[in-house]
């Protein structure tokens, strides 16, 4: 609870210190983009700078952020599975924590951001654990002391299934964006996920639910089309943290 309070207090109370346009109808919407290139970059990536695979992209999310918001750190709550002790391992059910993750976004270059992502997702994951009721009371009392909340409606999720590395087989196929029906996470400020494609082993989706009073729907699709060139840009160079802003 000691590391709850200390991260909550460091949050910013909004990722987007304000609106950008009024809201559109729908107010919230969510869009996809489904890519073999990100997800051969994503295990690419993960192998050469020596951490899993959600790492990059958390990192790529972050950045894209910083370049949206202008913020050097992002407040995220990440998912995080406990099905860590042994009695909870064969358990029926929904057991995830939203654990609170203070992301920082600097350095020179990406790979900077991605070991500093790496470090603040750990020790967020290593405290994921915890009674939500004494949170909440924490959340409350530094409303009280800072005279309002800090941001809690901004999302992070790696839902992939972990099929295993098969890229080759997407060689040449391009990437494709359409919009959801509807957005699955409505009351969200920005809501981002990663996993697969159905029926297209090796391809990742970038999934992106967000209210458009903060981030416009062509903006949205403008921050999965930048997520995918950093990701694939990296390859082949560092890209330094000062060009962010280009991949919106």
């Amino acid at each position: 609870m000691a590391h709850i309070r200390s991260t909550l207090r460091a949050f910013p109370s909004a990722n987007f210190p304000r609106a950008s346009a009024p809201p559109e109808k729908p107010r919230y919407r969510q869009g996809g983009l489904g890519s073999y290139a990100v997800g051969a970059a994503l295990d690419a990536l993960a192998a050469r700078y020596r951490v899993g695979s959600s790492t990059i992209a958390l990192a790529a999310t972050a950045a894209m952020l910083r370049a949206v918001t202008g913020r050097h750190e992002v407040g995220l709550l990440l998912v995080a599975g406990n099905r860590i002790p042994a009695e909870l391992r064969h358990a029926v059910g929904t057991l995830t924590q939203d654990v609170p993750a203070l992301i920082p976004v600097t350095g020179q270059v990406f790979s900077d951001v991605i070991q500093t992502v790496w470090k603040s997702s750990m020790r967020a994951y290593r405290h994921g654990r915890f009674d939500p009721a004494k949170a909440w009371d924490i959340i409350d009392e530094l409303g009280e002391e800072r005279g309002a909340h800090p941001e809690l409606r901004s999302f992070y999720n790696d839902f992939r299934t972990g099929s295993g590395p098969s890229a080759a087989k997407g060689g040449g196929v391009p990437s494709r964006f359409r919009w959801a029906d509807s957005a699955t996470e409505e009351g969200s400020t920005f809501f981002m996920e990663v996993g697969d494609v159905p029926g297209h082993p090796g391809a990742a989706l970038l999934s992106l639910c967000a209210d458009t009073m903060y981030l416009p729907s062509e903006v949205m699709e403008r921050f999965l089309w930048g997520c995918e060139r950093l990701l694939v840009d990296q390859l082949s160079e560092d890209v330094p943290v000062s060009r962010l802003g280009e991949y919106t």
